[in-house]
């Protein structure tokens, strides 16, 4: 055996023994354990946690990991039920509630109350607000020669100061304000 075999069998044990088991568990444990019972695949939760993923398969044979992620699965589980539960009974309760108000009092009911509960309950089986959006994607095609004459129609335009007449046929397009740059009376400023 060379020396980084020998250091390597110090540090990891003789080839094909197993690890040891944890002996204390750790936040890093706690945290592998619950993203385990959440159902991340091994890959995920290597690069979340930093392990590796035969770390994670070394782990997960261990008993007291094997403990720690029944533990999880459990609270899962039930918290999971527990929240849908009360979720179903408040809805419900608060139906119950609304109909209620409704039959003893309805003058005690506003108008807008009204809306919304019908708003809610037509949206939640269906048949809600619906909105119609139509798109009108037509192109226009155009040949290299109709665009050339389209940029030179553009460019025909003059430059008018404002308040100077247009005669028919003219494109107008105002001269924004460059103190550099002076308008003359017959319509061509500087560097045009």
């Amino acid at each position: 055996m060379n020396d980084l075999s020998l250091q390597l069998e110090e540090l990891l044990g003789p080839k094909g023994s197993k690890p040891p088991p944890i002996a204390k568990l750790r936040t890093t444990h706690h945290e592998l354990a619950r993203l385990l019972a959440l159902g991340l695949k091994d890959v995920d939760i290597s690069r979340i946690t930093g392990y590796s993923q035969s770390r994670i398969c070394i782990l997960k044979n261990d008993p007291l990991f094997k403990e720690l992620l029944a533990h999880y699965m459990g609270m899962r589980d039930s918290v999971v039920v527990d929240v849908g539960a009360r979720m179903q009974h408040l809805s419900v309760t608060a139906l119950e509630i609304m109909q209620e108000r409704l039959l003893d009092d309805p003058d005690g009911v506003t108008m807008k109350d009204l809306q919304s509960v019908a708003e809610l309950t037509l949206d939640r089986t269906g048949y809600g607000k619906t909105t119609n959006v139509n798109v009108d994607s037509r192109v226009t095609v155009r040949t290299l020669d109709e665009i050339k004459a389209i940029v030179e129609k553009e460019h025909r335009g003059r430059v008018l100061p404002r308040g100077q007449g247009v005669e028919a046929g003219d494109t107008v397009r105002e001269a924004e304000f460059h103190p550099q740059i002076e308008v003359s009376p017959g319509g061509e400023g500087e560097g045009n």
